[in-house]
């Protein structure tokens, strides 16, 4: 296994629903798939699945999960903000939703202590900025394969199973938002309530 040198930095990329956490570590110079999917129940068992290729400490980590709730009503203005440039997205506290983000901010807590910075990513919104097949379905084998496709303009793909779950496929645009943020091309939608990071657009 071809492991990166120390000028190379490493992202985590995380997928998170209830109880679950779909994770993959990408190196950069150029994004390329280092752990391309490994799925845990905890923090605790998503910082062992990493630990052959890296220590946490000092990881950056982009999560696909609000890890901040609303200071008041059902949306933060980040989640606004998203609206306001046309993207759509869940309200923290919708139902099964705010289940994920609270489960996520637990994680999230116990990675942070272990040394990882975390970030708040939105797969869907990095789609669209990136042109990542936006108007696919990810839910669907051909949206998939699209977005596949799409993506490999940005990562190397090697080693990801060709029929690899759309929570797999999400990880790795979360860990590319965190790779574009480690760079420095990065935006933010935020507010007082919490921010999400976005990856800037190509230059035309």
């Amino acid at each position: 296994m071809e492991l990166p040198s120390k000028l190379c930095p490493l992202t985590l990329g995380i997928d998170v629903a209830i109880g679950r956490l779909d994770s993959c570590l990408l190196a950069s110079q150029p994004w390329r798939l280092l752990l391309p999917h490994a799925r845990a129940a905890s923090a605790g068992e998503l910082l062992h699945a990493i630990a052959p290729f890296t220590h946490p400490h000092g990881l950056v980590a982009g999560v696909d999960a609000p890890l901040t709730l609303p200071s008041s009503g059902v949306w933060r203005q980040c989640d606004r903000e998203l609206i306001r440039r046309g993207i759509p997205c869940y309200p923290p506290l919708a139902k099964t939703f705010a289940l994920v983000a609270r489960f996520a901010m637990g994680v999230v807590e116990e990675l942070r202590t272990a040394g990882v910075e975390c970030v708040e990513v939105y797969p869907y919104a990095a789609r669209v900025l990136l042109q990542l097949a936006p108007s696919a379905r990810k839910a669907t084998a051909d949206g998939r394969a699209a977005i596949r496709c799409a993506l490999q303009r940005y990562v190397r793909l090697q080693g990801l199973p060709e029929v690899a779950s759309h929570h797999a496929l999400d990880a790795i645009i979360a860990g590319l938002t965190a790779g574009m943020y480690v760079a420095g091309r990065f935006q933010r939608a935020e507010g007082p309530d919490g921010a999400i990071v976005l990856p800037l657009p190509p230059v035309p």
